[in-house]
């Protein structure tokens, strides 16, 4: 499993497309690998977060690590 020089863990799923993420839900709510994990969508077009059952507030807030939020 890759991991970071900052230490987030991941693996991608298929040689072309989709990678799960292995952090926990206050490192992703941190926003501290927002950067990180903008760059690995743009890359890897999905990202996988198993098990992490974020509520609505927690799903925005995250989604406001990645970058500017659209309604």
């Amino acid at each position: 499993m890759p991991v970071t020089d900052t230490g987030l863990a991941w693996e991608d799923l298929t040689p072309v497309i989709g990678t799960r993420i292995d952090s926990d839900r206050e490192t992703l709510l941190s926003g501290k690998y927002g950067k990180e994990l903008r760059e690995l969508l743009q890359q890897r077009g999905v990202l996988i977060f198993p098990k992490l059952g974020f509520n609505d507030e927690e799903q925005v807030e995250f989604t406001k690590t990645l970058g500017t939020l659209a309604f």
